[in-house]
C-alpha cells in the first residue's frame, strides 16, 4: 500500500509537472509592445522605406519607425499592412514582394517570407498556417499564396479573382474580396481552410474590398462601385454598394446603394452591431439592423480606420499630403475627437493588442 501510495503521488506529482510545461510552452512571451496599437505606414510611393509605430495605450506615446529601431534596417517600399498570429507579426511589404516576420513583443526580425507578388493581407488560419492575399503579376492574377508558419515558406497558391485584398475567416472557411486590382471584379471567394481550395463564388456589386463579422453571425462587405477619371475628376459608371451576406447559404440578403462610387474601410464595434465606414471623403456609422444614415459622423477624409475594443474608440489615419509624416485622430463612437498623434507617412491601418 504505501508504495501505492508513492507510485500515485509520482504520477500526480509528473502530470502536474507535464502540464506545467505545457503552458509554459504556449505562453507568448511578453514586452515592448506586448499591449498597445500597432500603426502601419505605408512610406512614399515608389521611393523609401514603410514603417510601423507603436502606441502606448498607458503614457500615449507613440513611438515611430520600430522595425529600424529594433533591427537595424527598412522594412522596405511599401508597408501595406500587418496581421498577427499567436506570438509573431507579419508585416506585409507590397512593392518589396514580401511578409516580414518578427516577434510580436519586441518586433526582432525573425524570417524574410518570398515567392510573393504585389502581397497585400495576412490571416493567421490556425499556429502552423497562415494566407497571404495578393494581386499578382500585372496587378491583376488574384491568388492566396498558403504559408506554412513553421518554415515560413509558401506551400500552395490559390487562384482567386482579381486583385485578392482583404479576408475574413469563419470556422473553416475564410472569405477573400477581391477589387479588382488594376481592374475591375465583382467576386469573394470562399475558401476550405481544411483543404486550402474554392468551394465557392458569390457574385457581388463592383469591386468588394472589406469585410466584418457582426453579432448575427452576418457578413457585411463594402463594394466601391467604378470610377473614371475623364480629365478633370473622377466621374461615377457605377455606384458604391454596401451588401449583407448570410454565410449559412453564401446567399445577399440585403443591399444598401450610395448616390457615388468609392466605399472602404469597412470596420465594426466591440459589440459587433455597428458599423463604420468611409464614403465621399467622410466617416458614416450604420447599425446593423437600421438602415444607411445621411449624416456623416465625422466629415474628414481618412485613408483607414480601426476600431479598439479595449478602449471603445474609433481610430482614423490622416495621411495628409501623402509625402510627410501623417497622423492619427482617436474619437469616441460619437464622432466626439479624444486626441491625435503624429506617425509615419501615409498611416493606413491599425492593429490592437
Amino acid at each position: 500500500m504505501k508504495n501505492l501510495k508513492l507510485q500515485l503521488f509520482a504520477f500526480i506529482f509528473l502530470a502536474i509537472f507535464a502540464l506545467a510545461c505545457t503552458k509554459n510552452e504556449d505562453a507568448i512571451p511578453s514586452g515592448k509592445y506586448s499591449s498597445g496599437v500597432f500603426i502601419v505606414n505605408e512610406g512614399p510611393f515608389q521611393t523609401g522605406t514603410g514603417t510601423v509605430s507603436f502606441l502606448n495605450r498607458e503614457t500615449k506615446m507613440v513611438e515611430n519607425d520600430i522595425f529600424q529601431a529594433v533591427n537595424g534596417r527598412p522594412l522596405g517600399n511599401i508597408v501595406q499592412s500587418m496581421g498577427i498570429q499567436k506570438d509573431k507579426a507579419y508585416i506585409v511589404v507590397n512593392n518589396a514582394k514580401k511578409v516580414e516576420v518578427v516577434q510580436a513583443w519586441d518586433f526582432k526580425e525573425v524570417a524574410t517570407i518570398q515567392g510573393l507578388e504585389m502581397p497585400r493581407y495576412f490571416i493567421g488560419i490556425d499556429d502552423n498556417k497562415g494566407y497571404v492575399s495578393e494581386w499578382g503579376v500585372g496587378g491583376v492574377n488574384g491568388a492566396i499564396k498558403v504559408i506554412d508558419l513553421r518554415t515560413n515558406a509558401v506551400t500552395k497558391t490559390i487562384s482567386v479573382g482579381k486583385g485578392a485584398e482583404k479576408m475574413l475567416k469563419l470556422d473553416n472557411k475564410v472569405y477573400v474580396a477581391c477589387n479588382g486590382g488594376f481592374d475591375n471584379d465583382n467576386r469573394i471567394f470562399v475558401i476550405d481552410t481544411q483543404r486550402d481550395e474554392v468551394i465557392a463564388t458569390i457574385t457581388t456589386p463592383d469591386n468588394p474590398n472589406s469585410l466584418v463579422l457582426d453579432a448575427n453571425n452576418k457578413i457585411w462587405v463594402t463594394c466601391s462601385g467604378v470610377g473614371r477619371w475623364n480629365g478633370s475628376f473622377v466621374e461615377t459608371v457605377r455606384t458604391a454598394q454596401l451588401i449583407r451576406i448570410n454565410p449559412a447559404n453564401n446567399q445577399i440578403e440585403q443591399n444598401f446603394t450610395f448616390s457615388k462610387h468609392g466605399l472602404s474601410n469597412l470596420i465594426i464595434n466591440s459589440a459587433k452591431n455597428i458599423l463604420f465606414y468611409t464614403h465621399d471623403s467622410k466617416v458614416f456609422s450604420q447599425n446593423i439592423n437600421s438602415g444607411v444614415s445621411t449624416n456623416p459622423l465625422i466629415r474628414k477624409y481618412f485613408y483607414g480606420l480601426g476600431f479598439d475594443t479595449q478602449t471603445n474608440l474609433l481610430y482614423a489615419a490622416d495621411a495628409g499630403n501623402f509625402v510627410s509624416n501623417g497622423k492619427i485622430i482617436r474619437y469616441n463612437p460619437n464622432g466626439v475627437a479624444v486626441d491625435s498623434m503624429s506617425v509615419g507617412v501615409i498611416p493606413n491601418g491599425f492593429y490592437f493588442r
